[in-house]
């Protein structure tokens, strides 16, 4: 398939996004979870172009979105979309700066760290019920059944399989780990990034699902998808998912065991029994894999130095780089890409090489820029703890709990670098939106006769 025809088949996937913006998004976070695999296997030829497939079906339902009349407005906020506006008055001023020598770049990085933003003012108007977002929830959650079931069969084949390829034109070879050189799985995912912080995701919905009630065949797909997930986990051989994982489960247990005595709270049982379940299947079906991952958390570089550095080393630049600027994607792996896809002129001044994304984000923005995107990131995490206090449905509470754990978790994680989780980021920042909403409707069924 030549891609001219792909890309006319894009344009057509926007128009008739426009006309079911609610379904459009649901089947853009799908899209999301299987691309890699159009991309490793299906269609590699057009890996690039299927990149932007959700995109594309994202930007038909924000046209939707706006020419729905019936939609709610998200009004209120008003500190948030002022830090907002100022956050993206930087980027996309950053995306002219003469320095990179390229406005496909510029543009690029305007993508990168804004197109996923209105998913945050839109997910008020796509749930009605808070029955229409948990039933929504747990038929996604199972989709993380076959993705992980994929993710077992890539660790027990050799690492020079069909099974474990990167989502790229290059004949680069599959990570490797363990004594006995297991591959680190990817999942349907491009690369092990994307998958990594699908599984995180996927366990912390599943948590929340089974601290609330559940009917019985409900609470065994759930435990069950949640022991895939943990093992999966291990397998990407990231110590960031399992960090993130541990993290989540101490801190949810702890605040949503906070909760007033007066409230409705469903039994930890599910819980710790979905707890033991993965304890025992790690042991019993996961040794290989728990063995390789910490044969590798134990020889590479320290955890503990590599998150303290996320914090540190913008202070440190301060000193020591140029605090205007380089430009928006300007130390962003996609721009260089496109640099070498379309033969495009060089960076005039190219940022010093950095891995953190704090301190890419310095680089890229500038100090004034990266204290006003580091200040959107802290007010929405504060917004949602406070969102956590208005609502006292033990759903749409335990939601709120988790979106706060998300955000705090992974306050210097990879937003602008891996699109997986800029998706899923905007998406639980709308909870400030949907949640109170939500709230209020379950408050008016109950005085109803």
């Amino acid at each position: 398939m030549s891609p001219e025809i792909l890309w006319v088949g894009l344009f057509l996937v926007v128009g008739l996004a426009c006309f079911d913006w609610r379904r459009a998004v649901k089947a853009a976070l799908v899209l999301l979870v299987i691309e890699g695999a159009i991309r490793k296997w299906v269609l590699p030829g057009a890996s690039d172009t299927i990149y932007f497939l959700k995109d594309f079906v994202l930007l038909g339902a924000y046209a939707g979105y706006l020419l729905d009349r019936d939609r709610e407005p998200t009004r209120g906020m008003g500190h948030m979309r002022v830090i907002l506006a100022v956050s993206a008055t930087f980027v996309v001023l950053q995306a002219f700066n003469m320095r990179m020598n390229s406005l496909v770049v510029g543009i690029f990085g305007m993508k990168v760290y804004l197109f996923y933003v209105p998913l945050c003012f839109m997910l008020k108007s796509m749930f009605r019920s808070s029955n229409e977002l948990e039933t929504w929830l747990r038929r996604y959650l199972l989709l993380a059944a076959p993705v992980c079931l994929l993710g077992f069969v890539q660790f027990l084949s050799p690492p020079s399989s069909v099974l474990n390829i990167y989502a790229t034109g290059d004949a680069v070879p599959i990570s490797t780990f363990g004594v006995h050189g297991n591959p680190r799985i990817t999942g349907t995912f491009s690369y092990i990034s994307g998958h990594g912080i699908y599984v995180f995701i996927s366990l912390v919905f599943a948590i929340v699902l089974l601290r609330v009630r559940q009917s019985g065949i409900w609470r065994v797909l759930l435990v069950s998808v949640a022991v895939l997930i943990v093992g999966n986990t291990f397998m990407t051989g990231s110590r960031g998912p399992v960090l993130a994982e541990g993290l989540f489960l101490i801190g949810f247990l702890w605040l949503s065991g906070a909760a007033s005595v007066s409230q409705t709270r469903s039994s930890f049982a599910p819980i710790l029994v979905a707890g033991v379940l993965c304890l025992a299947a790690s042991i019993y079906w996961f040794d290989d894999a728990i063995s390789a991952f910490f044969e590798r958390a134990t020889t590479s570089d320290s955890l503990t130095e590599r998150i303290a550095d996320s914090y540190r080393e913008p202070l440190r630049v301060l000193y020591e780089e140029d605090m205007f600027g380089f430009g928006t994607a300007s130390s962003h792996p996609g721009g260089a890409a496109l640099r070498n896809r379309f033969n495009l002129s060089d960076a005039d001044i190219a940022p010093p090489p950095a891995e953190l994304e704090p301190v890419r984000v310095f680089f890229e923005l500038g100090l004034v820029g990266f204290l006003a995107w580091y200040a959107l990131r802290s007010y929405l995490l504060w917004t949602l703890w406070r969102t956590s206090k208005v609502v006292s449905s033990p759903l749409l509470r335990n939601l709120a709990l988790a979106a706060f754990l998300i955000h705090a978790i992974q306050l210097s994680g990879s937003l602008v670098l891996n699109q997986t989780f800029a998706i899923y980021y905007w998406l639980t920042a709308g909870f400030i939106f949907l949640l109170p909403k939500l709230e209020v409707l379950l408050q008016f069924q109950e005085t109803q006769p």
